[in-house]
């Protein structure tokens, strides 16, 4: 369940999130299959100014753009808007993991150090928002596994994880991280080298200590 947590410094960091791309000029026309997307949502993101699209009128758009839709030069336009929302908990699909994979498609590496810098600034922002509040643990894992898509080496997250509130439910969410070697975001999949730094900490020696402590788990070999 979304809980539409966002923070102040989440959203006094928009406007530098549109400013960093204010580059891309606005497209004149959008590609699409018409299948996953009609004219008609077409020419309401061409007509409408993009600060106040909604998430019902992107959403067809946001979780097909690479696939059958859109490219790079359209992307990178609507993008800031796109993330403002999802960033809001807005969309109801496509959820952060898919639209992040995106992200990743679109050569995430290759942006401006502004545009790269905005983008982690508020997802790291997004993850750190969410750990204060005890009962979040399946949706910081749902944006820890979208940041996975765009920052090779999540440990600086995982650290400062490990000290919130939320830590403890995190870890019931991924209990068959100690029972079966797995993670339960089946996202999780298409970040194998992101997910096995996750898994390692999720194995470690503290962790099976507060499982023990917690609920009388007993673990035939010892954590990294």
């Amino acid at each position: 369940m979304k809980h539409n947590i966002t923070s102040r410094a989440m959203h006094s960091t928009f406007p530098e999130l549109y400013q960093a791309f204010a580059r891309h000029p606005k497209p004149k026309s959008i590609a699409v299959c018409p299948c996953c997307m009609d004219q008609e949502e077409v020419d309401v993101m061409l007509k409408k100014q993009r600060d106040v699209l909604t998430a019902d009128e992107l959403s067809s758009y946001a979780s097909s753009v690479f696939l059958t839709c859109g490219d790079i030069s359209d992307f990178m336009y609507f993008f800031p808007r796109i993330l403002e929302l999802q960033l809001l908990d807005v969309f109801s699909w496509p959820n952060p993991e898919v639209y992040y994979r995106a992200i990743g498609q679109a050569e995430f590496n290759n942006w401006t150090d502004a545009e790269q810098s905005v983008v982690i600034q508020l997802t790291v922002d997004k993850i750190n928002t969410l750990s204060m509040h005890a009962e979040n643990g399946a949706e910081v894992d749902t944006w820890l596994c979208a940041l996975s898509s765009i920052m090779n080496d999540i440990s600086p997250v995982l650290d400062n994880l490990e000290s919130t509130e939320v830590w403890g439910d995190f870890i019931d969410w991924n209990i068959k991280a100690l029972t079966e070697a797995k993670l339960t975001n089946s996202f999780w999949d298409d970040r194998p080298e992101q997910a096995k730094q996750l898994l390692n900490r999720l194995q470690s020696n503290s962790v099976r200590a507060l499982c023990g402590d917690r609920y009388g788990m007993v673990f035939d070999d010892e954590g990294a």
